[in-house]
């Protein structure tokens, strides 16, 4: 059975180039769609304890580790053979590195502690520094994050762990809120409002 080591913590979205430690929950769940290729394996996955719950309990996942002390000095003690880092942040790609492993995948550093892709992630690294290259790409994100494994999106969906704790249930959702990271992606309230007006009594609405 293939031990696999998965770094996603969801600071740095692979196909973007900023970088900071504002946890992005979509980012997390949208790169659950790899653990298709490793279910027959035994999977690690690192992550930041903001998005610990949305990868409790996915089936395909043996362990997940938060990213403090006592799960680096762990994985440091350990052997994989596969690592995956999808964070560019220098501080994570020096752990993937540090790790014992016989095949890294994603990003790590060079002899210069430059940010250095390793095979399969070339395409997705010059994204990140060409904003009119990233503009033009109309290529599913999902097609660049199996390229980076070396592998072809075959449509597999997201795995998400989560189960909702009420019974609740509600014809349509409004995933109005956006993370602290993007804000920009957030629709005005106003325009919700105007979408409920519309939808009238026809169905139930949940909002977020």
């Amino acid at each position: 059975m293939h031990r696999v080591l998965i770094i996603k913590l969801g600071y740095s979205e692979t196909l973007d180039a900023k970088l900071s430690f504002e946890t992005s929950y979509g980012d997390v769940l949208r790169t659950t769609v790899i653990l298709h290729l490793y279910r027959d394996g035994h999977v690690t996955w690192l992550t930041d304890k903001k998005a610990y719950p949305i990868l409790k309990g996915n089936r395909y996942i043996n362990r997940v580790l938060l990213y403090d002390p006592a799960s680096l000095s762990k994985l440091k003690a350990e052997h994989f053979d596969i690592t995956i880092n999808l964070e560019k942040a220098p501080d994570l790609c020096s752990l993937a590195d540090s790790i014992r492993a016989g095949r890294r995948l994603g990003f790590g550093l060079d002899g210069q502690g430059k940010l250095k892709p390793h095979k399969g992630s070339e395409q997705a690294l010059s994204l990140c520094y060409d904003m009119e290259k990233k503009r033009k790409n109309k290529s599913f994100w999902q097609t660049g994050l199996y390229e980076m494994v070396g592998k072809a999106w075959q449509k597999e969906e997201y795995i998400l762990g989560y189960k909702p704790q009420f019974q609740e249930i509600y014809d349509i959702g409004f995933n109005y809120l956006a993370g602290n990271k993007w804000p920009s992606k957030m629709w005005p309230e106003s325009h919700w409002r105007k979408l409920e007006k519309l939808i009238g009594n026809k169905y139930t609405v949940s909002w977020q």
